[in-house]
């Protein structure tokens, strides 16, 4: 474990605890309320200001509950008659809409909205097969990995799922043990994303098609450890800095979110970002809502209306008859090249052609020359790439673990982002609207002074 802010005197001591322990602790979400609903449904939770704890056990825990047609939920059992059947994603973070953590009730850590396009993006890239099939237990509620949602598929009812993983701070603060009782209390708040995120699949020959998609989470509550170092030369030693030596800093990264309207196949869209370090910028297209239009294939009785826009991608061509969770129907738009330009300068320096994306994605997020890393499973071909989960990632700094050389700084001025991609055609169903999404990861410090006094640098 690390400890950068810690003073040197007593860094060569920090593996030499002998009154060390850990303890889990659960953690309720704010006011009491255990339950929440898609579309603005909010939990919250304000995390402890009392000690040291663990941010990589940081984990939340729910029942999930999916409905369609008639079905209500009430006191943990569902009544009415379904019709056809709701899945939750393939990555169950997608029920997160946006993320938000402050401190000193005001200033805001996170805020990353749409989180779960976001989460399916980098997780498409950087879970190999072993992650993502110890993934499957908690993100399926115990279920076998699932390509697709098949004709004998079923609603959930109180299935419990877990989210062990989290993009912002509290999933990239260094240290990862984190003393709390420093600052004022940090309060988290997840927004529920709408019911768009569930895929359905009509059920019976001949199909019934699914109508009402919901789902509703119940018995919510975190876990976290709490580490306690009885000697105190620790908490002791970080005190005396912040005393004759002044503030320290927690560096993180988070994201901010941008879209615009696609209107054609040939096009460009524009953010503004003011950063003193832009680390990555990844930006794919998805459409703004579920498909409107109804499909069914005869065979396995699948249709596309509702399923989850969080896992669409443009398409080379516009030949899948099913609708499941890695194979978008509907949307035909062939990307030919991508590029980047900010302040004159294009990235990368040449037009990239969208049939060497996929390599050179992985050269941006470093995992084209480790054998260990990976990507998802179910990426299968080049070709299926594109059509599914194709993103567009650029890597503005040198290296995330030294980070000896920050990223892009943009000297205090916004800089504009110009992302330009061009193509030949472009089909939408009718009723569907295409977005341009775009993140920006930047590299932040949590300034943590005396008194519990604390500042952000950005």
């Amino acid at each position: 474990m690390q400890f950068p802010h810690v003073p040197k005197e007593l860094k060569y001591y920090l593996n030499r605890f002998s009154k060390f322990k850990r303890v889990g602790v659960q953690l309720k979400p704010s006011g009491g309320v255990l339950s929440a609903l898609p579309g603005n449904g909010k939990i919250q939770l304000a995390i402890p200001s009392d000690g040291n704890y663990d941010a990589d056990t940081f984990n939340m825990h729910f029942l999930l509950t999916t409905m369609t047609g008639t079905q209500v939920y009430n006191g943990g059992v569902v009544t009415g008659t379904a019709a056809g059947c709701a899945l939750p994603p393939r990555n169950i973070e997608c029920i997160i809409g946006t993320l938000n953590l402050a401190y000193a009730g005001m200033q805001n850590l996170d805020d990353i909205h749409e989180y779960g396009r976001l989460y399916n993006a980098v997780m498409d890239h950087t879970a190999g097969t072993d992650a993502d099939t110890k993934r499957s237990i908690m993100s399926w509620g115990g279920n076998a990995l699932q390509e697709a949602i098949t004709n004998n598929a079923a609603n959930l009812l109180n299935r419990r799922f877990s989210i062990t993983n989290w993009l912002g701070f509290i999933g990239s603060c260094e240290p990862r043990m984190l003393d709390t009782s420093l600052y004022s209390t940090l309060r988290l708040t997840l927004t529920l994303a709408s019911n768009d995120i569930l895929a359905t699949t009509a059920v019976g020959s001949p199909a019934v098609a699914p109508t009402n998609p919901n789902y509703r989470l119940d018995d919510i509550y975190f876990t976290m450890d709490q580490v306690f170092l009885l000697d105190n030369e620790l908490s002791l030693g970080i005190q005396s800095h912040l005393l004759t030596k002044g503030p320290v800093n927690i560096p993180y990264k988070t994201w901010r979110m941008f879209q615009g309207p696609v209107s054609g196949p040939t096009s460009t869209t524009v953010v503004d970002i003011t950063s003193k370090s832009l680390n990555h910028i990844v930006s794919f297209f998805s459409p703004v809502a579920g498909y409107t239009a109804l499909t069914s294939n005869n065979i396995t009785y699948i249709n596309d209306a509702g399923t989850s826009s969080y896992f669409w991608r443009p398409l080379v061509t516009n030949t899948s008859a099913i609708a499941n969770a890695n194979y978008a129907s509907g949307i035909n738009m062939q990307i030919n090249s991508l590029q980047y330009r900010i302040g004159g300068q294009y990235y990368p320096a040449y037009v990239l052609p969208t049939d060497v994306l996929f390599t050179f994605n992985l050269d941006s997020l470093k995992s084209n020359r480790d054998l260990l890393g990976g990507v998802s499973l179910f990426i299968e071909n080049n070709v299926q790439y594109l059509n599914s989960f194709a993103s567009f990632w650029q890597r503005m700094n040198y290296n995330d673990d030294t980070r000896w050389m920050t990223g892009m700084n943009t000297n205090g001025n916004t800089q504009n982002i110009n992302i330009e991609y061009k193509g030949t055609t472009l089909t939408l169903p009718a009723g569907v609207a295409l977005n341009h999404f775009v993140f920006v990861e930047q590299l932040n410090s949590f300034v943590v002074g005396a008194g519990k006094n604390a500042d952000l640098d950005s």
